[in-house]
């Protein structure tokens, strides 16, 4: 055996590679994780390549390709490179770009978390433990701030750190509550950037009288507030997701991102999750994450 081609998963439908063409040649055989396919005639490829149909190996596999005799004989055995098909992404770290064709590996998060070694060839997308957490990105160990490829964003990075699926229970009495307060650096932002909060909202509590929402709001050097931006409003008696989006102004110094409150002179109380604080500069929120924080810290 001369050469064994690299299978590219969701790609290749064969097991294909070059050999000596030696006369007693005359099956091919595959075995895969321990467990020998059986083989078929080296005659169904041209003379000196071998190919085996095998359209369903996955990047974990550990695959084996052999010659053997017409009785079985094994002559010569060697191992299957598998990869992934390369992505054509997009990606931001730390305000730099890149853009290029990466190899993506979806890994469950405690997998990605136990690996000893990690490729800087390779985008880790880590679907976290928490099960409504979208895929979290990172190259070799590096967290990814975002990833878009034609169609638009794949991901986009949540900044609040214990962010979760679960639901928790908030009081409001006056106009916020669950306040976030940063210098916009502390969120990697610079002036003209795009800050968004995404919240989903649980407003049924009867006896609650407000209406809730996400809410932003900026500060200069004087501690002067700037502006504000709400997301849509949750009424009483409704669930449902509220989205702020602010530019940073020149003047901007910090940043209190918080659920806002239509009214200052009742105690309404409710339920919030999903909570994601995010860079909208170079594209929009993107679907819910945790941060990853919350899976290098685990």
């Amino acid at each position: 055996m001369t050469r064994v081609d690299t299978y590219i998963v969701g790609q290749s439908t064969w097991v294909t590679g070059e050999h000596s063409e030696s006369e007693l040649a005359k099956k091919v055989g595959l075995i895969v994780n321990g467990t020998d396919l059986g083989s078929a005639p080296i005659s169904q490829a041209e003379p000196g390549h071998f190919k085996y149909w095998k359209n369903d190996l996955k990047e974990t596999d550990v695959v084996q390709v052999y010659l053997a005799t017409e009785e079985g004989k094994e002559l010569t055995k060697a191992a299957v490179p598998i990869v992934l098909p390369k992505q054509n992404l997009t990606i931001f770290i730390n305000g730099e770009e890149q853009t290029g064709d990466f190899e993506v590996k979806q890994i469950d998060q405690d997998e990605y978390v136990a690996l000893s070694e990690k490729s800087p060839d390779i985008v880790y997308a880590v679907q976290p433990n928490d099960p409504e957490s979208g895929l979290v990105y990172f190259l070799d160990d590096v967290p990814v701030d975002l990833v878009k490829n034609t169609a638009g964003v794949l991901y986009n990075r949540n900044l609040l750190v214990g962010a979760t699926s679960e639901w928790k229970d908030f009081s409001i009495t006056g106009w916020t509550t669950e306040t976030h307060r940063k210098e916009i650096s502390e969120y990697g932002l610079s002036i003209g950037d795009t800050l968004i909060q995404s919240i989903e909202l649980d407003n049924t509590n009867s006896e609650n009288q407000g209406g809730i929402r996400s809410f932003i709001v900026q500060y200069d050097e004087t501690d002067t507030q700037i502006d504000t931006a709400s997301g849509e409003t949750i009424a009483v008696g409704e669930t449902g997701t509220s989205t702020a989006t602010l530019a940073v102004a020149g003047n901007a110094i910090e940043v209190a991102i918080s659920i806002g409150h239509s009214i200052n002179d009742h105690t309404d109380t409710g339920r919030f999750r999903k909570r994601k604080i995010a860079n909208g500069t170079n594209g929009d929120s993107g679907n819910f994450t945790i941060a990853p924080e919350d899976i290098i810290n685990q």
